[in-house]
């Protein structure tokens, strides 16, 4: 039986962070924030009240209302909110591990039954601060890797060649050229003040958007922001018509979880059940194996039975672009979260596919939007902008690290609160943005 949580489907993905300075770089004050003693029934309380501005059962009139009240009981209730978000995130993050026992079902090392200890304490340095840093820090210690054609483990098991022969475009979206004389010439006339290089960075993917599947999404009309980025990642079976004017239409990559693979219900074989969602566009497969283990204990026993699925696709559309993660990148994602925090535990799960897929942008890309990962004040006890489930938890995080994931993902932002706790998205700059001088145009 699987260890992935049954939510695991939903990918409601809100973005966590973990600030602790008391002014961030960023143009969202969520260092400022005091930590709350309300209860998750507190919260669900503070859900029903925002529930009339933002209804969740999602009426546009509920929402075109709002527009309507005047700026300054706009400006409170967006701060009220941003407020409120943040003092959860924190509150589940430092609760982890203080209100029971923690399930240590992957084996991460450093944790007993009762949790009051990791193995990352002693490895903790200065935290990194701002967004550049975090930024470049994550870059340092996340390795995001995929199998491809000629993987020797594969091999061995009389696969590789069912695999993919190339990358995942995205992973291939850096490509560095050197400046002829004029170009250099025209580049230093623009920055005076700095040492240019005699190389430059162009990419073909300047903005990228990550999409979440959050209820948030429901009547947020950002369908036409959402498709103006140069790429595109979703999630899971997250559906798109009927949905248009609120998540877009555009998709570059789908970010799928193996039991979205292995079970019959999620049609990952079926092309007329699915209307080609798992075909029209690269997919990337992820399947968490324990901490530590060796790919040889992976393949033998996955976290959910995949393999025979995924192959079976690969071999009735062997030009497709159907990817598989490596495992180890997961936990390359788990241990940087961790290292992070102070002294709070992450709870001893993978990472979300949500973060998976940000991060993956954020590696790849000028510039990374981010759709409603932290809630805006649309936020109601909805799952999915495209089922009823209600389950605050798929905010908060029952089981993924979200809590962890979306303060850091905060403390990546760059935009102001209006822009995140109003409009519904994160600003967060790319590593090619911070890394490499762009080519003039």
């Amino acid at each position: 039986m699987s260890r992935h949580n049954n939510n695991q489907g939903n990918t409601n993905s809100n973005v966590n962070e973990g600030g602790r300075k008391n002014k961030l770089e960023s143009g969202t004050n969520i260092g400022k924030q005091k930590s709350s003693n309300n209860s998750h029934k507190d919260f669900q309380r503070e859900t029903d009240v925002r529930v009339r501005i933002g209804s969740d059962h999602g009426t546009k009139k509920d929402i075109e209302d709002f527009t309507l009240f005047p700026t300054d009981k706009i400006k409170a209730h967006i701060e009220h909110h941003r407020d409120q978000i943040v003092s959860h995130l924190k509150m589940s993050l430092e609760l982890t591990g203080k209100t029971g026992p923690i399930k240590n079902v992957y084996h991460v090392p450093g944790y007993n039954q009762h949790a009051a200890f990791n193995s990352y304490s002693s490895k903790r340095g200065d935290p990194p601060m701002n967004a550049k840093e975090l930024i470049l820090d994550a870059a340092k210690k996340i390795r995001l890797n995929t199998f491809l054609r000629d993987d020797s483990f594969f091999n061995k098991q009389q696969l590789g060649p069912y695999l993919p022969e190339r990358e995942i475009e995205i992973l291939t979206n850096t490509k560095y050229k050197m400046l002829s004389d004029k170009e250099e010439k025209k580049s230093r006339s623009s920055n005076k003040n700095e040492l240019m290089s005699k190389s430059c960075t162009t990419y073909k993917y300047s903005s990228c958007g990550v999409v979440s599947s959050a209820g948030s999404l429901l009547h947020s009309g950002l369908g036409k922001d959402i498709d103006s980025n140069d790429f595109v990642i979703r999630f899971n079976n997250a559906p798109l018509k009927g949905y248009e004017k609120d998540v877009g239409n555009k998709t570059s990559l789908r970010i799928v979880n193996s039991q979205v693979v292995g079970k019959p219900e999620f049609g990952f074989l079926d092309d007329r059940k699915t209307k080609d969602l798992y075909t029209k566009t690269p997919v990337l497969v992820w399947d968490p194996s324990n901490y530590n283990a060796s790919l040889e204990e992976w393949y033998s026993s996955p976290d959910f039975p995949f393999f025979e699925t995924y192959f079976k696709k690969r071999l009735m559309r062997p030009d497709s672009e159907v990817h598989l993660l490596d495992p180890r990148s997961l936990w390359s994602i788990w241990d940087w979260l961790q290292s992070i925090q102070g002294k709070s535990l992450l709870m001893p799960n993978p990472p979300s596919s949500g973060f998976l897929g940000l991060m993956l942008a954020v590696f790849n890309c000028e510039k990374v939007n981010v759709y409603e990962f932290v809630p805006s004040t649309r936020m109601t006890k909805r799952c999915h902008y495209y089922d009823n489930q209600q389950n605050i938890g798929c905010t908060i995080g029952d089981w993924h690290p979200l809590a962890a994931e979306k303060l850091a993902a905060l403390r990546m932002n760059v935009g102001n609160d209006t822009q995140v706790f109003k409009d519904g998205y994160l600003t967060i700059p790319g590593l090619l943005s911070l890394k490499s001088e762009k080519c003039p145009s």
